[in-house]
């Protein structure tokens, strides 16, 4: 069987451990969120979501293809939307890109028309 001074050891060495488990979360440095990482998503997400609705709202033939792609993106920033609240990020720049795909995507269909 182990000593008495090893079992003191253990217990010590437990009680350590525990300690730093307990307050591990008072350290702000030590949970770090994707930030960067959340932020290059969602500008990916709006702008697939862009071109999607540019697309459809340039082509005839797009109002077939493109609903099923753009029900799919949408569910896709509906998730990403809750991953950001999350983490307790403002929900004002997703709300935000969401509102101007919508002017942007109208913005290309006239580019494309122009040119």
């Amino acid at each position: 069987m182990l000593g008495e001074k090893t079992l003191r050891k253990l217990a010590a060495r437990k009680a350590v451990l525990t300690y730093r488990v307990l307050y591990m979360a008072d350290n702000p440095l030590y949970i770090l969120t994707p930030k960067k990482r959340l932020i290059r998503y969602l500008c990916v997400i709006s702008l697939l979501w862009t071109v999607l609705l540019s697309l459809t709202f340039a082509f005839k033939i797009a109002l077939f293809v493109t609903p099923p792609f753009i029900v799919l993106a949408g569910y896709v920033y509906f998730l990403f939307s809750r991953v950001w609240r999350s983490y307790k990020y403002s929900a004002f720049y997703p709300v935000t890109l969401f509102v101007l795909s919508f002017p942007v995507a109208f913005l290309c269909k006239y580019l494309v028309y122009k040119f």
